[in-house]
């Protein structure tokens, strides 16, 4: 048998070898001087070999205790080479069934479909919200009530809205793991109507004309902002676009011939192509912009520098400067005013929904070409540039 001594004293050799204990017990040495504990066994009338441990994290000592479990459960006739790897095939499974993880593999098969803002919401959300509570559990043991705490705290916080987000996103996270078979039940689509009711609320945006037509005058006349903000806010009135759309705009996307904007689909919210047609006026703003930026990739790069676009929050930061308040008008809000007064002066719904880049709706065939109604749309773009015109004109 051997001692302490021994093994210390056992130096690495060109080839490994084995200094051996008692009943198949054995420290292996390999050429790198790397020590560790095995054990020799037959089971069935198979040989076969059990790793204990590296020495010397396991001793001499520990070495001999764990030996005399394996030997007491093959007496058993337990098989501890077997029985390890359903031990390590059972936390391997638990690991895959942690909510966590289930998420940030449907979040990462999900990514390419996602705009960079979208991302991080549902990133940040499930960071936030869910993960500091359920993520360490295996996604079967989370219970309704355990979910519906979670929710309610969000509630508390008095995000409401967030907490329907949150739950949402749940409910995708649990059917993306019904699909792979790690569950069979979607606790968060049993949860629906549980939470408190969401106010509607809608991003402030200005609807009668003569309004409208003081904000396109103000927008005009100021000199505050810089020529590219200033630019900006010009033109987003005769879009319809988002405002990450067009803060994001490249100079390679503008057809002048064909007085056209074709966005790229990683830039659209529906990750779908889109073209904007341009109305003379658009186009005018553009080339006179073109002097100050055409330098840069970016149509509207930032005051910092032409390697980067202007922010969100710089263009909105613009229209407060105006002395248009939170309550009174976004950024966004072009989008809702541009819809409310084409359906009121009678617009084809088709030709409007299209134009906003809606991914569907009851008046648009679902099946998605961006191209579709693109004549009309040319005409109902520079008619809808001429309007505004007129209101500033009043």
């Amino acid at each position: 048998m051997l001692n302490n001594m021994q093994i210390k004293q056992a130096k690495p050799k060109e080839k490994a070898y084995k200094l051996a204990d008692s009943k198949g017990l054995y420290l292996y040495i390999s050429p790198n001087g790397f020590k560790s504990w095995r054990y020799d066994y037959s089971f069935n009338g198979k040989r076969k070999t059990f790793t204990i441990g590296e020495y010397p994290i396991i001793t001499l000592l520990k070495a001999r205790e764990i030996h005399l479990e394996l030997l007491t459960k093959i007496s058993n006739n337990i098989d501890p080479a077997e029985e390890k790897k359903a031990q390590l095939r059972a936390e391997q499974a638990k690991e895959e069934n942690q909510f966590k993880n289930i998420a940030l593999e449907w979040y990462n098969k999900n990514l390419k479909d996602w705009t960079e803002k979208h991302r991080k919401t549902i990133i940040q959300r499930l960071e936030k919200n869910i993960f500091p509570f359920l993520g360490s559990r295996d996604i079967n043991s989370i219970t309704a009530r355990e979910l519906s705490e979670v929710l309610q705290k969000i509630e508390e916080r008095g995000a409401i809205e967030t907490a329907h987000r949150v739950r949402g996103i749940c409910e995708q996270i649990y059917t993306y793991a019904i699909s792979m078979g790690l569950t069979d039940k979607n606790i968060p689509f049993n949860l629906r109507g549980t939470l408190q009711k969401t106010q509607e609320t809608h991003l402030a945006h200005i609807t009668d004309p003569q309004e409208l037509g003081e904000l396109l005058r103000r927008i005009d006349a100021n000199m505050s902002n810089g020529i590219i903000v200033k630019t900006a806010l010009q033109i987003i009135p005769y879009v319809f676009v988002r405002a990450n759309e067009l803060c994001r705009a490249e100079w390679q996307e503008i057809d002048f011939d064909k007085c056209l904007w074709t966005i790229p689909a990683e830039r659209m919210k529906m990750r779908r192509k889109h073209i904007v047609p341009l109305a003379r006026q658009v186009i005018k703003l553009l080339k006179e912009l073109h002097f100050y930026t055409g330098h840069s990739k970016y149509i509207f790069h930032s005051p910092r520098g032409a390697s980067r676009p202007i922010t969100e929050e710089g263009l909105l930061a613009g229209l407060r400067s105006l002395g248009y308040e939170k309550g009174k008008m976004t950024i966004h809000g072009f989008r809702h005013t541009a819809s409310t007064l084409l359906h009121e002066l009678k617009y084809n719904s088709d030709y409007i929904e299209k134009q906003l880049a809606h991914e569907e709706s009851k008046s648009v065939k679902a099946t998605y070409n961006h191209a579709e109604y693109l004549e009309e749309r040319i005409k109902l773009m520079q008619e809808w540039a001429d309007y505004l015109d007129s209101l500033k004109a009043l």
